[in-house]
């Protein structure tokens, strides 16, 4: 029976390596993940906007009960709220004041 060489883990490996190569994989994986960091956001911006945009053709449209009772100074509020993240809570405020009119 052959001796096996022990198992080796990556925490091994990485201390094996020098000074100046572990900078480097460190530096590596920080770009990396600044890199992943950005792309998601495009993303995210990307994919938000679209759905504002859809969701102001509905509410300017009046498919749905969003936009119903509310003034064109509200619905902007509204469909500028949408870009910026602020839907949920923007919405049910501007509902309340338009079912208390």
């Amino acid at each position: 029976m052959a001796d096996r060489p022990p198992k080796d883990n990556v925490f091994r490996a990485y201390l094996r390596l020098t000074g100046r190569q572990r900078i480097g994989v460190g530096i590596g994986l920080m770009c990396t993940s600044l890199l992943g960091l950005w792309i998601t956001d495009r993303v995210e911006q990307q994919l938000l906007q679209q759905q504002a945009q859809e969701q102001e053709a509905m509410v300017m449209a009046g498919g749905r009960d969003e936009g119903v009772g509310l003034s064109e100074a509200d619905r902007d509020l509204l469909a500028r709220n949408l870009v910026t993240r602020g839907t949920s809570t923007d919405r049910v405020r501007l509902e309340e004041r338009a079912r208390k009119e």
